[in-house]
């Protein structure tokens, strides 16, 4: 059964990936480029979101003042992580497609990378003793690039910039 629920989680997240695919698509490929580009960088601001976030929901809860507001940062963090899954099974599917040499639609590329990212890290992540690290580490830069990103609005700072076109114009004579 417990592989029965990472087909159906997997299945889940896919969908509503592909579903962010097609509301979100810029956002998703600026927050995927960044963690594709800075894995790193992605996977410490994600440990420095889990190290802080607990801690500043406790202090907003303290002050009772902006409960509201830990709420909202509650349920903000569940949607970073399912984010950053997509962007990165978007990343997954936009590499499968061009190992097979074929090109898909961006929803279908999302859903099939997101899919198969999901079943991956929950499987491997069944596996006895070891398995919670590769999960926890996809986890990190998976949250972390979103941070990073601010949900895909901003460029990764540090990150290179986008890459523009030079259109060579032929001489004329």
């Amino acid at each position: 059964w417990n592989i029965a629920g990472k087909f159906g989680q997997a299945f889940l997240v896919a969908i509503v990936g592909m579903l962010l695919t097609l509301f979100l698509q810029p956002q998703l490929d600026r927050a995927g480029a960044s963690m594709i580009q800075q894995p790193v960088i992605a996977g410490s601001y994600g440990l420095l979101a889990f190290i802080v976030l607990p801690v500043a929901i406790v202090i907003m809860i303290l002050t009772l003042i902006l409960i509201p507001v830990a709420l909202l940062v509650g349920l903000a963090a569940p949607l970073a992580w399912l984010f950053g899954m997509v962007a990165l099974g978007q990343e997954v599917g936009d590499r499968f497609t061009k190992a097979i040499n074929q090109t898909w639609a961006p929803v279908l590329s999302t859903g099939f990378g997101t899919f198969l990212l999901m079943l991956v890290v929950g499987l491997v992540g069944m596996i006895p003793c070891v398995g919670w690290l590769p999960s926890f580490l996809v986890t990190l830069v998976a949250i972390g690039g979103v941070v990073m990103t601010w949900f895909g609005t901003r460029n990764a700072p540090g990150g290179m910039p986008p890459q523009q076109q030079v259109v060579e114009v032929p001489p004329t004579s």
